[in-house]
């Protein structure tokens, strides 16, 4: 007689044309397989999610529409989602097993407000509760969010989990900084690091791939936002004009759909024929990226897509995860801060990671080894908690 597959709920921003979470996804399933397991994506975008990684997929609640009203119309829209998504999430605890969050920055600051990602997180954690089955956040991102209401709806996501880890110790340290109970936690690393991609060999051309990302601030007003993206695009087209002169080709890459529009824009600049790559899977990514002497990445999952490349990287990050993971893998901290750089100190930075390539590709290899290491470590703990079924 066979055993009945365990419903495992799926939730996360999926579908959404963020390669880096469809990347932690898709390690995310490879992991589980398919012989105990019978997952189903919860999201906003279900089409787009089923389509991406063939499996189901379905919302928790209908979408708002309140693009066309205002004022107190609007605001009761949004307020009835709300109240659809809480009610939803308890229906949908009823209708799996257990529920997992695998992995991405869903306590981050950066993208939706307290009442988005970060209320939804806390509707799932009450009807796991009441539903009595297992709630489990997986080596997830979290930073100290300056909003009480948002620090309240971590906390009570938090305490409602049945197993928590990190992907770092900042994201440990800020949910334990938010009233999240942290004692025994663990602290792996990111699930993306479960691929295992094809590579390829350095283009003999002194390739460089520059991943950019479609910024525009953390907190900021729209106008300062406006200004903050001119910046940074303005940025990129000087480091790219500089790696030009020392001779080397450069492609720009994105890590989401927004940053490829922005990598065609930067092209368009640039009017030289300055290649934008369309790679949106992991593997196209990686495969990408291994052909590099060297990867300037923004975006967080684009600097990890590297590394798994075994590409050396200098990273130009919106937040100190990006500094964490270079040191967690043991690496040397090539880092800048997105608002300040200076692309003269990038293109420096790229000529002498390319001159140690070989001696650092080695070094991410085992730091890439090591990181898998701890994923392997967590997965017994964890998948046993998702067979049981319940509390």
């Amino acid at each position: 007689m066979s055993v009945p597959k365990i419903r495992l709920g799926i939730y996360g921003v999926f579908g959404r044309g963020n390669f880096g979470n469809e990347a932690t996804l898709a390690a995310f399933l490879t992991r589980i397989g398919t012989d105990r397991f019978e997952p189903i994506i919860f999201c906003e975008d279900p089409e787009a999610a089923a389509a991406i990684h063939e499996i189901p997929a379905k919302r928790i609640a209908p979408p708002a529409d309140a693009s066309s009203r205002s004022g107190v119309r609007r605001i009761r829209a949004i307020l009835g989602n709300r109240l659809a998504f809480l009610t939803g999430s308890i229906r949908a605890m009823r209708t799996v097993d257990a529920l997992v969050i695998p992995g991405t920055g869903v306590w981050e600051r950066y993208g939706s407000g307290a009442f988005g990602v970060k209320f939804e997180l806390w509707c799932i954690g009450i009807g796991a509760r009441l539903a009595r089955k297992p709630f489990v956040i997986l080596n997830v991102g979290a930073e100290y969010l300056p909003r009480r209401s948002a620090r309240f709806l971590v906390r009570g996501a938090g305490r409602a989990a049945t197993y928590r880890s990190y992907r770092d110790a900042l994201s440990r340290d800020s949910a334990r900084d938010m009233g999240v109970p942290t004692k025994g936690d663990v602290v792996s690393t990111d699930l993306a690091f479960s691929l295992d991609l094809s590579r390829e060999r350095p283009d003999a051309t002194r390739r460089v791939c520059v991943g950019v990302m479609n910024y525009w601030g953390r907190d900021s007003v729209h106008e300062t936002s406006h200004a903050v993206r001119e910046r940074y695009a303005a940025n990129c087209v000087d480091l790219v004009r500089r790696l030009r002169v020392q001779g080397r080709v450069v492609h720009l890459v994105g890590g989401d759909d927004e940053d490829l529009l922005l990598a065609a824009e930067l092209a368009a600049t640039l009017g030289d024929g300055t290649p934008v790559i369309d790679a949106r899977s992991p593997g196209d990514l990686i495969l990408e990226y291994s052909r590099a002497e060297v990867v300037v990445a923004t975006r967080y999952h684009s600097l990890i897509m590297a590394l798994l490349a075994g590409t050396p990287t200098v990273s130009i990050g919106y937040s100190e995860k990006h500094r964490s993971m270079l040191s967690q893998l043991g690496l040397p901290d090539v880092h800048f801060d997105i608002y300040s750089f200076e692309p003269a100190e990038v293109a420096a930075a790229v000529a002498e990671l390319a001159a140690d390539r070989s001696e650092l590709s080695a070094a991410i290899d085992a730091g890439v080894g090591r990181a898998r290491g701890r994923l392997d470590s967590e997965w017994p703990q964890i998948e046993a908690i998702l067979l049981s079924g319940s509390r």
